[in-house]
């Protein structure tokens, strides 16, 4: 558990020091897409919106983390 606390802390230091300002108390969500390994295939995500079909987050992977594609069905998605 202490290494996904320094994860979720270098990703705040990475967003202040980009300029984003963050919820009062961001919701955060570390992810291995399922596999099981999140410093390998991993993803740091602050959620700023979750409604039924739509979502916003803030991602921050750390390098050599790999993100990999994924879609949504149910969720509108970016393009």
């Amino acid at each position: 558990r202490s290494e996904i606390n320094q994860l979720i802390r270098d990703a705040r230091t990475c967003f202040e020091a980009h300029g984003w300002t963050l919820p009062p108390e961001p919701v955060w969500d570390v992810t291995d897409f399922g596999l099981g390994d999140w410093r390998k295939a991993g993803l740091v995500l602050v959620n700023l919106a979750d409604e039924p079909e739509y979502c916003e987050k803030l991602m921050y992977a750390k390098k050599g983390m790999v993100t990999l594609a994924h879609t949504h069905v149910k969720k509108k998605e970016d393009i």
